[in-house]
């Protein structure tokens, strides 16, 4: 151990307080810029995350104005082939299935009644006796007779 030295004046135990503040202040500040150094890292760090996270926001965004247009666009096709379905269905020619209105299945099936009115086909009977049939050949008969086929 050292050698205690009793203080003896005012002074010296100011230069003594003062040397030890002076290591202590020092000691501090070199603790707080280790510390300011890392935060700024730390903070550069995390502006750099915000960044990337503003950028992927960004791309999701996109992605899901994507997304809401190809289920209109699903939407748009399922509309499509319950029209077609309706119309087969209900005798309707293909070519005028876009023609049924309505937004849902119930809507249209009622439509599609509606229009398949006009495309029934009529149940055709058949005459009782055919009115081309002429009893009387005799006419034929001659024309043949007259028709000379032996070659002569």
């Amino acid at each position: 151990m050292s050698d205690f030295k009793v203080i003896e004046s005012q002074e010296e135990l100011d230069k003594i307080i003062s040397q030890r503040l002076k290591r202590e202040r020092e000691q501090a500040e070199k603790e707080s810029l280790e510390k300011i150094k890392a935060l700024e890292e730390e903070n550069a760090s995390l502006k750099s995350e915000i960044s990337d996270f503003k950028q992927s926001l960004e791309k999701a965004s996109e992605k899901d104005v994507e997304i809401e247009k190809l289920q209109g666009q699903i939407k748009g096709y399922e509309k499509s082939e319950m029209k077609r379905r309706i119309a087969l269905e209900n005798n309707i020619p293909y070519s005028l299935a876009t023609r049924i209105q309505g937004e849902t299945e119930e809507e249209m099936l009622e439509d599609a009644k509606n229009l398949s009115q006009y495309f029934e086909k009529k149940e055709i009977v058949a005459p009782l006796k055919n009115p081309e049939i002429n009893k009387s050949t005799g006419a034929y008969e001659e024309l043949l007779q007259g028709l000379n086929l032996e070659g002569e």
